[in-house]
């Protein structure tokens, strides 16, 4: 019941560019599930920016939701499900923010400095250019053939 609630009711996350200066607001529920496939795609979480749900018209079904999001934030921050890396420096890690549920662990200054990077890719833009080129591709082959014969 409360995987269900969490894919299925919609909540506002949001994100100010941790200035202000921005505005970043989405509708979407914790879990996102593909409808053709049933397969989870993303995993949304933050509790800084965002998960507010919509007053609900059954407070019995609101209590259950927020019950849902509580389960939800102790398992994942449970020490048995975590995985740490270490970086060295040089090292590179590059991961989907949209499939991977990441943190950083505590860091003491004293013992070196620490320097983080992040990067944004417009997945439209890349999944676009992908399918641009995978079909010009074809296209090129396509007229090779028909030259060959």
């Amino acid at each position: 019941e409360y995987f269900d609630l969490l894919s299925s009711v919609a909540a506002r996350w949001e994100n100010d560019g941790g200035d202000r200066t921005t505005a970043l607001v989405h509708f979407a529920p914790y879990i996102h599930i593909d409808r053709v496939s049933g397969k989870v795609m993303q995993i949304r979480y933050s509790p800084k920016s965002g998960g507010y749900f919509p007053a609900l018209g059954d407070s019995q079904q609101m209590a259950k939701l927020y019950a849902a999001r509580h389960r939800f934030a102790q398992l994942l921050d449970a020490e048995e499900y975590a995985v740490y890396f270490r970086l060295n420096k040089g090292d590179l890690w590059i991961f989907s923010n949209l499939r991977l549920l990441h943190g950083r662990s505590a860091f003491d200054p004293n013992e070196g400095s620490r320097f983080f990077q992040g990067a944004y890719f417009d997945m439209d833009a890349v999944t676009g250019a992908f399918f641009r080129a995978k079909y010009r591709i074809q296209i090129e082959n396509k007229l090779a053939w028909q030259e060959a014969l």
